[in-house]
This record gives structure tokens, C-alpha cells and sequence, in this order.
């Protein structure tokens, strides 16, 4: 209810105005947290990757973090694997495992990340052609005793297998982008 007053000051035209209002309070508390068990599944996985670079590093909120996760899924439409991949990358990476120490960083730095892992990946893509390419190869005239054990094993490998370990290696990096 609003009602007027007399001006105070000759020549002002200040008004006063009483105003009533009723506040209605409730002491039910809400949660605002909607995140799901994979993002707090995805919260202490990164806290587990931290303390393998850093054991004294310090526990977060891991509700705030579980939050910051579905944000990734659901704003930014990350699935899982995604996620969990570019976790387990970044930690491994010698720059990234230094600056990706919460999940708002990791989805600041979601494209620079998803770039360079794909860039990585092309690298090592070539290196395994090239080493495996018969006698392009840099081992081809040591000998096959000489040969590293994963080389070994891919020599040993048929076609298929191959193929199909070439496949599933591809299919890891192709979907990491996909809406990036």
C-alpha cells in the first residue's frame, strides 16, 4: 500500500512513501544440485589424477566439482568417454597435468585440448606407419631380435587384427571432437 505525504519543504516536490510489505519466509532448504553419479564418478577420478602428479594437493568441493561436470555433459554436450578421455590425456600430458587442476578448467581449455591430442595423435599415427612400414621401417635391417616388444607384437599381429587395433585406435580420437 503506497500512500502519499505532505510535501515537507516549501517549493520541493519531494513525496514520502510508506510502503507495507510482508515478507514470507520458509526454512525448507533445496537443493540445487542436479549432477549425477558419472559426474561425481568424474570428479574424483581427476582428484585421483591430480594426486598422482601432486599427493599434498588439496581435496576440493567435490559436490562444486560434480556441477562444473554436468555442465560439460549437458551445456556443452560431452559424453562420458569424452570427458574421461580428455581427463586421463591432460594428466598424462607433461604442460596440461600442471594447468588442468579443476573441471572449469578443463572446459575453458576443452578445444586447445581436444587440438593437441589430435595433433598428438597424428604424430604418433605417422611414427607407427613409419615404423612398421616393412623395410622403411627404421628396424628393418637390425633384425627382428632388435625390434622394441610393442613392434614385435604388432609384427606378429594378422591383418585383421591389425586393422582392427588401427580401427579402435581411430575411433578414440574421431569422436573426442565431434562438437568441439
Amino acid at each position: 500500500k503506497t500512500e502519499e505525504a505532505p510535501t515537507l519543504k516549501r517549493g520541493t516536490n519531494t513525496k514520502i512513501t510508506t510502503e507495507n510489505t510482508t515478507e514470507i519466509t520458509t526454512n525448507k532448504k533445496t537443493s540445487c544440485h542436479k549432477f549425477e553419479t558419472c559426474d561425481m564418478e568424474h570428479a574424483k577420478l581427476l582428484f585421483q589424477l591430480i594426486l598422482e602428479t601432486n599427493p599434498e594437493h588439496k581435496e576440493p568441493n567435490f559436490e562444486k566439482w560434480a556441477n562444473e561436470f554436468r555442465l560439460i555433459r549437458e551445456r556443452d554436450k560431452k559424453t562420458n568417454q569424452q570427458i574421461v578421455y580428455l581427463l586421463e590425456w591432460s594428466q598424462d600430458h607433461s604442460f596440461w597435468k600442471k594447468n588442468i587442476l579443476s573441471p572449469s578448467k578443463l572446459r575453458k581449455q576443452w578445444d586447445r585440448l581436444v587440438i593437441e591430442a589430435k595433433e598428438e595423435h597424428e604424430v604418433k599415427k605417422n611414427e607407427q606407419i613409419r615404423k612398421h612400414s616393412g623395410s622403411h621401417g627404421r628396424f628393418a635391417k637390425e633384425g627382428y631380435e632388435k625390434l622394441p616388444e610393442p613392434t614385435k607384437k604388432w609384427r606378429e599381429l594378422t591383418d585383421k587384427e591389425r586393422e582392427e587395433s588401427q580401427q579402435e585406435y581411430e575411433n578414440n580420437i574421431e569422436w573426442l571432437g565431434e562438437d568441439a
